[in-house]
């Protein structure tokens, strides 16, 4: 199969199709993220979807980046990570500084 541009698809060959799977910007990084913490605690998918109250093939979306989580999600992953929200999302961060709300 060629393809003709750059893309965040993802392929997945099933027998005799094709299956592409849409993935998201932020998705991926979040997920890249994701799966840095829960392999640095030694924890399994299995594992981290029991400690969060979901399901194996959700955390799997979400490390490939094909599913966003939700903010409850995010809270729920960050207590069984046993870590801050911060250390989640601070891929996001555009510098290594906090930024000060302008005051009008």
């Amino acid at each position: 199969m060629v393809r003709d541009r750059v893309s965040l698809d993802t392929c997945v060959f099933k027998r005799d199709f094709v299956v592409t799977i849409k993935t998201q910007p932020e998705g991926v990084v979040f997920g890249q993220r994701l799966r840095e913490l829960r392999t640095a605690r030694d924890l399994s998918q299995y594992a981290l979807a029991d400690l969060c109250g979901s399901h194996k093939p959700f955390i799997s979306e979400l490390e490939r980046g094909v599913k966003v989580p939700s903010l409850t999600m995010i809270l729920r992953l960050a207590d069984a990570l046993d870590c801050r929200v911060y250390e989640l999302v601070k891929v996001f961060e555009k510098s290594g500084r906090v930024r000060k709300r302008a005051t009008t």
